[in-house]
């Protein structure tokens, strides 16, 4: 019975293993990496989560807070926003990055900052 439990946690284990990238065909990886998306403001300043602007920009500072920070992710969004706007109040946008240890963004300016209204 032992040896029957074993082998189950094994295979389950090697299972969940299986890599994310394996599920998608070489032409999905292609699309979805040249994917566009719609970004938001808030409080003035463009956000993005784990993504990059398609714009050309530049890094002008960095804001940092402690993962272990006991806020909500939305409060800690905010907390990093009025940080990049006092630090750099030129700032157009911000870049999250989150890290096992730390809550971080890039704070930057675009090159051109052209705004369309739709």
């Amino acid at each position: 019975m032992k040896k029957l439990f074993f082998m189950l946690m094994v295979c389950s284990i090697g299972f969940s293993q299986e890599r994310f990238d394996d599920k998608f065909t070489p032409e999905q990886k292609e699309k979805f990496m040249n994917a566009k998306a719609i970004t938001t403001q808030v409080d003035g300043i463009f956000v993005f989560m784990s993504s990059k602007p398609l714009e050309k920009y530049k890094v002008i500072g960095q804001v940092i807070m402690n993962a272990f920070d006991s806020r909500k992710y939305s409060e800690q969004i905010y907390v990093l926003i009025n940080k990049a706007k006092k630090k750099h109040p030129d700032a157009h946008g911000i870049i999250i990055i989150t890290t096992s240890d730390r809550f971080e963004a890039e704070v930057i300016k675009f090159d051109e900052l052209v705004i369309s209204k739709n």
